[in-house]
């Protein structure tokens, strides 16, 4: 069996510590700039796909179709 002086175990910790405390501050990091760039494109998709709905009123059988957002 293997003995480990007691100060080289602690130092081993440590570094274990900061190693895993640098990959979890990557990992927020990448996921700040995920979370930012999806609402970016959820965005644009929003603006654009605007254009495409257009609501056609007036049209005979029309009434049951519309909310009662529109027909106020």
């Amino acid at each position: 069996m293997q003995h480990i002086r007691p100060d080289k175990g602690i130092e081993s910790l440590h570094c274990q510590i900061t190693s895993k405390d640098k990959e979890l501050q990557d990992l927020k990091t990448k996921l700040n700039d995920s979370e930012k760039r999806t609402a970016e494109i959820l965005n644009e998709h929003e603006q654009y796909s605007r254009r495409n709905n257009l609501r056609i009123t007036g049209l005979q059988g029309d009434e049951e179709f519309q909310s009662s957002i529109a027909l106020t």
